[in-house]
C-alpha cells in the first residue's frame, strides 16, 4: 500500500550468515469470513516487505496487542478460542503443528476500493527494540500522533494497492508466530555488538534531514511562513510515500468508468518553451483548476498522438473531470482526435473558448502563476534552460501541495482539495531543486558521486526514489541520496568535485544545442515560457522580486505639455476591486481607454473625478478583464486611500528578505560613548522585505516601514530565519518579544503604501521614472520633469569660468521630488528641490511670517457682509519669481537633459535652499507695495 522512508536489516539466528535489508511498508491481505462470506482487507502497518520471495505472511502478535486488539493464541487456554478478536469480526486461528495460522489471499482492485479495511497494527514507527510491553486496554484506537489530521478515515479514504503487490495472486497462508524474527530496525552504528555488520547506506543520520518545521518548509519552496504553518496543518509528515501517488496505479487501464468524477470546472491549454529539454521535450499540456491544482504532462511533439493521451494520463492520476474548459487547437477539438474521444467516452462536459479571449480559459490564468515561480527558481538557483522539464514537474509538484489564498481551496492544499487525499510532504523536505547532492547507484553499493537534485521520481523505483543529475548529464532515479552540507562544500576536495561536475555537464546543457524555431505569430506569446516574450507589468513585478536592475540610464524623452485634460492619466494605474458574490477584494491594473466602432473615445473627461464618464479597460491578476467608468474608479480608489492618497494595504505574508551594502555589519553593531561605554545602534537601513498582500500584488518594503507596521511579524520571521542578531534587528527585536502581549493590544495592522499614490507608482528618482515610463508603455513621468526644468530654468545662470573662482559661493545638490494630482485629473508632478539638508542655515533673516487664520476668518465676514465676490489666484512655482538671498552654485544632473555637466549659479529662490521663504515674502511685500498696497497694521500679511 505504502512504503515507509525507514528500512530494518534483519538477522537470522546463526551470526554467520548476513543480513537482509527489507523496506518498512504498510500493506494489506483479503481475508473472507467463513460466517458472513464478506471480504474485509486486514492493513499490517509498520510491517517488512519481502515482495514475492514467501509464500505466506508473518505477524508479530505482540505489535497486534500493542494496538489495542486481543490476540489469543494459547491453545491450552480451555476460556478462550484461539484468534483476533477485531471489531467486526473474530479472526479465527487454526493449528498446523506448532504454528497457528489463518486463510488470506491477494486483494483485487476492486475490493482494495469497496471492502471494509480493519487496521491490525498502528501507523506510529515500531522498534521492537525500545517499545515498552504491559498491560494494554481492549480498544480500537492509535496512540496519538503530532498530525491531529490524522485518523483512520484517512485511510479508509485511499485506494491503496502497490505494483509489487500485484505479484500476490496466489492464496497465502498468513502464519502467526510469537517468536522474534529480527533483532534491530534503523541503523546500528552505536552497538559495538553490530560495529562490523554493513549497513544499508541509504539509511541517513537524522542531521541530513530536515525537520517539518514552518521555517524549513518555508526555505525549501520558497514560500512565507504563514503558507508554510498552513501547509504544515493541511499535510502529513511521517515520511510515507503512497503508493496511490500516481493514483493510476489504484485502477486498470480498461475501467473509465470506475475512476471518480471530480467535481468543479478544470481547465487546460499547452505552455511551449524555445528550447528542447534533456528528455527530448519541446512543451507541457497543463491542467488547471481554480483552488491551486496543476498537473503537466510533457510532450515531445505537439499533435494528436502526444496531446491526447494526456487527458487518459490525468483520468488514471485523479479522475475524471466534470467539466472541461479548452480553446481550439486543432489536436484538441478536431475531428476524429484521441482528446476528443477521451472526452466522450468519459462524458466530460466541455466548453470552448473563443479565440483572443484569453480570459475564458483560467488556464491561461494558471500558466501565467506558473511562470512566476518557474522564472525565480530558473534564476535564483541559475538552473540550464534545457532542463526546464524537471523544474515544471518540482513548481507544479510543490504547488500541489502548498496551502495558497485561493477561495477554492478552503485552506486545504490543492491536492487535498481535488483528491480527498492529505498529502505526505516528507519527499520535499531534505532537497532544494538543483541542489547538490552525494548519491549512490548499485543497490546503494557503489561509491559516494556528485550530482544535482532534480526532484521527486513518481513513477520509477518502489521506495522513495529521486530524479538526480550526475556528471554524466544523462538524469538517473536513485533512492540512496543525501545533501551536501555547507561545511563540506567549503572543502577543498567537494569544491574540486563541483567544478569538475559543472565543466562537464555545461557542455552537454548548453542551451544552443536544444533551440527550437516557432514560426512567426505560431504560439500566443502568453502560453510561451519566455521571459523575453512576458509584458512589461510581468517583467516589471520580476525584476522587483530577484531585485535585478536591468533598466538602463536612458536619457529624458516627452515633452513639457502637460495640461491636457484629456490625457490618460489613469491608464497603468493599480486599484483593488471587489468581484464575486463574497466581494473578495483583487488587484488590478487600467490597461486602456475604451473606444467606439468609428475609433472614438467613449465618455467625456473632467476635472472632479466624480464626474468623469471616461471608459477604461482594466485587467485583473487572472487576465479576465472588465470595463469600467473613470468615475466608479475613482470612488473606489477614494475608498482605501489616506488624505495624501496612499492605499491601504493588508498584508498577506512575508515571502523573502535582502539586505545591501547600506545594511550595518555585525562587527559594527556598537558605538562608544564618550565615557568608552558600548551603545548598540538603532538603525533599519539596508533592509528589505518582500510582501505578499491581501489584492494578491507584492513588492519589496524597506524594515522601517514593515517595523512600523507589522512589528510582530517582522520579529517572528526574523527569528524562524535567524537573522534576529542582525544590528537591524537586535536594537528592538528582543524588547518586542518581551511585551509582545501588550504590543498585540496597541499595534496597528495595517501598512500604507508608499510607493503608489492614488495607485499610481511614484518614482524616486530619474532613473526609476523612465523605468515606469518604459513599463507603462508613455512619457507622463518624463514629461513632468521636462516641465518642471522648463519652468526652473530661470533659476539658473550657467558660469563658464573655474569654480575656484566662485568666492563666498557654496556648492549645493538638487533632486526631484515626484506626486500625483488628484484634483487635476491624476497629472504628474515634478519639482526640483535644493537638498537644503546638505548646507548651514545663512547668516540672514530665514524667517517668514504667514497670514493668521483669525484675519481670513474677518475677511470672510467682511466679503459675506458687504456682497463681494471672493477671488482666489495662484502663484506658478512662486519662489523662483524672487531673488536667491543665498550665494550658492550646482553641477547639472541629468535632470537638465542636455544640460548635464554644466555649472551653474542659483540666481532665484530655489525650493529647498532655507532662506526661499523669507526672499519669496519680502519679495511679494515689495511688489503689492510697487502696486499701491499697503500692509494692515493689526495683521502685516492682511494687504488692502
Amino acid at each position: 500500500m505504502s512504503y515507509t522512508p525507514r528500512s530494518a536489516d534483519v538477522y537470522a539466528y546463526d551470526p554467520a550468515l548476513p543480513p537482509t535489508n527489507v523496506p518498512i511498508v504498510s500493506g494489506a491481505t483479503a481475508y473472507d469470513c467463513p460466517q458472513s462470506g464478506n471480504t474485509f482487507i486486514l492493513i499490517f502497518n509498520e510491517a517488512l516487505y519481502y515482495g514475492n520471495r514467501l509464500d505466506h505472511s508473518l505477524i508479530n502478535p505482540n505489535q497486534v496487542r500493542k494496538f489495542g486488539i486481543p490476540l489469543w493464541d494459547n491453545p491450552f487456554d480451555e476460556m478462550r478460542n484461539i484468534g483476533i478478536e477485531t471489531k467486526p469480526i473474530f479472526v479465527a486461528l487454526k493449528a498446523k503443528g506448532t504454528k497457528l495460522l489463518f486463510d488470506s489471499r491477494a486483494p483485487t482492485d476492486q475490493e482494495l476500493a469497496n471492502c471494509p479495511h480493519i487496521d491490525m497494527t498502528s501507523k506510529v514507527p515500531w522498534n521492537p527494540g525500545t517499545v515498552q510491553l504491559g498491560k494494554i486496554s481492549i480498544a480500537h484506537k492509535d496512540p496519538p500522533i503530532d498530525d491531529p489530521r490524522s485518523n483512520e478515515a484517512e485511510l479508509r479514504q485511499l485506494d491503496p494497492i502497490m505494483q509489487g503487490m500485484n505479484e500476490w495472486r496466489t492464496v497465502q497462508q498468513t502464519i502467526v508466530n510469537g517468536e522474534r524474527f529480527f533483532q534491530q530496525v534503523g541503523r546500528m552504528d552505536d552497538d559495538a555488538r553490530f560495529a562490523d555488520v554493513p549497513v544499508r547506506p541509504s539509511i541517513v543520520s537524522t542531521e541530513r534531514h530536515t525537520k517539518a518545521t514552518a521555517e524549513n518548509l518555508s526555505e525549501r519552496l520558497g514560500i512565507g511562513l504563514h503558507r508554510a504553518r498552513a501547509t504544515l496543518r493541511s499535510t502529513l509528515q511521517r515520511g510515507t510515500r503512497s503508493a496511490i501517488l500516481p493514483l493510476a496505479r489504484r485502477y486498470r487501464a480498461d475501467r473509465m468508468f470506475l475512476r471518480p468524477r471530480l467535481k468543479g470546472k478544470f481547465s487546460t491549454d499547452t505552455a511551449y518553451f524555445n528550447h528542447k529539454s534533456i528528455r527530448g521535450n519541446i512543451a507541457s499540456q497543463i491542467y488547471f483548476h481554480k483552488s491551486g491544482f496543476y498537473s503537466c504532462h510533457h510532450l515531445s511533439k505537439v499533435d494528436d498522438k502526444q496531446v491526447g493521451p494526456t487527458l487518459k494520463k490525468f483520468i488514471a492520476d485523479y479522475g475524471i473531470p466534470e467539466h472541461l474548459t479548452m480553446d481550439g487547437a486543432a489536436v484538441q477539438v478536431g475531428r476524429n482526435t484521441s482528446f476528443m474521444e477521451t472526452i466522450n467516452r468519459a462524458a466530460i462536459n466541455y466548453h470552448i473558448s473563443r479565440p483572443y479571449r484569453p480570459e475564458e480559459n483560467p488556464a491561461e490564468g494558471g500558466i501565467r502563476e506558473l511562470k512566476r515561480r518557474f522564472y525565480r527558481l530558473i534564476v535564483k538557483h541559475a538552473i540550464p534552460e534545457r532542463l526546464w522539464d524537471f523544474v515544471l514537474d518540482y513548481v507544479v509538484d510543490t504547488m500541489n501541495i502548498t496551502a495558497n489564498y485561493s477561495r477554492y481551496s478552503d485552506g486545504r492544499v490543492p491536492l487535498e482539495v481535488i483528491t480527498g487525499i492529505t498529502p505526505d510532504i516528507t519527499e520535499y523536505m531534505d532537497f532544494t531543486i538543483y541542489g547538490w547532492v552525494y548519491y549512490r547507484t548499485d543497490g546503494a553499493l557503489g561509491p559516494n558521486e556528485i550530482g544535482r537534485w532534480l526532484g521527486v521520481s513518481h513513477r520509477t523505483g518502489p521506495m522513495m526514489t529521486y530524479w538526480i543529475l550526475p556528471r554524466s548529464g544523462r538524469p538517473i532515479s536513485t533512492d540512496t541520496v543525501q545533501n551536501i552540507s555547507e561545511t563540506e562544500k567549503q572543502t577543498d576536495v567537494v569544491k574540486e568535485q563541483m567544478a569538475q561536475w559543472t565543466t562537464d555537464v555545461s557542455k552537454i546543457l548548453d542551451a544552443r544545442t536544444g533551440d527550437i524555431s516557432w514560426g512567426k505569430d505560431e504560439i500566443p506569446p502568453q502560453l510561451m515560457f519566455d521571459l523575453g516574450l512576458e509584458d512589461k507589468e510581468f517583467k516589471c513585478n520580476f525584476n522587483e522580486l530577484i531585485k535585478a536592475e536591468d533598466v538602463d540610464d536612458g536619457t529624458l524623452q516627452g515633452t513639457t505639455e502637460t495640461d491636457n485634460i484629456d490625457a490618460q492619466n489613469c491608464v497603468n494605474m493599480e486599484i483593488g476591486l471587489r468581484r464575486g458574490q463574497e466581494g473578495e477584494l483583487q488587484r488590478a491594473v487600467v490597461r486602456r481607454r475604451i473606444i467606439d466602432a468609428e475609433g472614438n473615445p467613449i465618455g467625456v473627461a473632467n476635472n472632479n473625478q466624480l464626474l468623469d464618464t471616461r471608459q477604461y479597460e482594466v485587467e485583473y491578476e487572472d487576465g479576465s478583464t472588465e470595463v469600467l467608468a473613470a468615475n466608479l474608479l475613482a470612488e473606489n480608489l477614494l475608498a482605501q486611500v489616506d488624505e495624501h492618497g496612499h492605499r491601504h494595504l493588508p498584508m498577506e505574508e512575508i515571502t523573502e528578505h535582502c539586505s545591501d551594502e547600506k545594511a550595518v555589519k555585525m562587527k559594527d553593531a556598537f558605538y562608544p560613548l564618550a565615557s568608552g561605554t558600548q551603545r548598540r545602534r538603532h538603525t533599519t537601513a539596508g533592509w528589505d522585505f518582500y510582501v505578499t498582500w491581501k489584492d494578491g500584488s507584492s513588492n519589496w518594503i524597506p524594515l522601517k516601514d514593515m517595523k512600523e507596521s507589522f512589528p510582530i511579524e517582522v520579529a517572528d520571521y526574523a527569528i524562524s530565519k535567524g537573522i534576529q542578531d542582525e544590528p537591524a534587528f537586535a536594537w528592538w527585536i528582543p524588547h518586542l518579544v518581551q511585551k509582545r502581549k501588550l504590543f498585540l493590544g496597541k499595534v496597528k495592522l495595517k501598512y500604507w503604501e508608499r510607493t503608489h499614490k492614488y495607485g499610481i507608482r511614484i518614482p524616486k528618482s530619474i532613473k526609476e521614472a523612465i523605468e515606469i515610463d518604459k513599463a507603462n508603455g508613455d512619457t507622463l513621468w518624463q514629461d513632468s520633469i521636462q516641465m518642471e526644468m522648463k519652468n526652473n530654468r530661470v533659476a539658473f545662470e550657467e558660469f563658464d569660468g573655474d569654480v575656484e573662482k566662485l568666492m563666498g559661493y557654496k556648492k549645493i545638490t538638487g533632486h526631484l521630488v515626484f506626486d500625483v494630482k488628484l484634483g487635476e485629473n491624476f497629472r504628474r508632478k515634478a519639482r526640483y528641490c535644493a537638498d537644503r539638508h546638505k548646507t548651514e542655515a545663512p547668516a540672514a533673516l530665514t524667517y517668514s511670517t504667514v497670514v493668521s487664520r483669525d484675519s481670513v476668518r474677518i475677511l470672510l465676514m467682511i466679503a459675506a457682509l458687504n456682497g463681494l465676490n471672493l477671488q482666489c489666484a495662484d502663484i506658478q512655482n512662486a519662489f523662483l519669481t524672487a531673488p536667491a538671498i543665498e550665494k550658492c552654485y550646482l553641477v547639472a544632473g541629468p535632470e537638465f537633459g542636455e544640460e548635464e555637466g554644466k555649472v551653474f549659479i542659483v540666481r532665484r529662490a530655489l525650493y529647498g535652499l532655507k532662506s526661499s521663504s523669507a526672499a519669496f515674502r519680502s519679495h511679494l511685500a515689495e511688489t503689492l507695495e510697487d502696486l499701491g498696497f499697503s500692509s494692515s497694521t493689526a495683521g502685516p500679511d492682511v494687504w488692502m
